[in-house]
């Protein structure tokens, strides 16, 4: 099995946010950042980022299916 990039693992980390990810999945970001200290580093930052932003956004807010496909695009476009 090939190692993912680190732009596929920071993708899976975000996806991870909005979905329950497979056990493919979850193996590939946990191996990853076991041998890349930057995608560990992101992973943490990330989850910390989550933790502050679900306590200052207000519980009504949510985003249409189509806003996070948007979001999800802009991502994708700026991480290649």
């Amino acid at each position: 099995m090939k190692m993912e990039s680190c732009t596929d693992i920071t993708l899976l980390i975000e996806k991870s946010k909005g979905k329950k990810l497979n056990w493919r999945e979850r193996w590939q970001i946990k191996m990853h950042t076991k041998m890349c200290r930057f995608c560990e580093n992101y992973n943490i930052d990330s989850k910390y980022l989550d933790g502050l932003l679900k306590r200052i956004t207000p519980r009504s807010l949510h985003l249409t299916q189509e806003e996070k496909m948007r979001l999800t695009a802009n991502v994708k476009e700026r991480l290649n």
